[in-house]
């Protein structure tokens, strides 16, 4: 990936998007979605959220 980054192509993700992610795998979180609403639809978890 760096060296790619190093030559000028520009990728949606970088090395250190790429590095924290692969650090984060680790790690786990309960989701917090039921706290929201009984009804999972995006839109209404969006409005609440904003």
């Amino acid at each position: 990936m760096k060296i790619i980054e190093s030559i000028g192509v520009k990728l949606p993700v970088s090395s250190d998007n790429l590095s924290g992610f692969i650090a984060n795998q680790k790690y786990s979180v309960k989701s917090d979605i039921v706290e929201f609403s009984d009804d999972y639809s995006l839109d209404l978890i969006i409005k609440k959220a904003v």
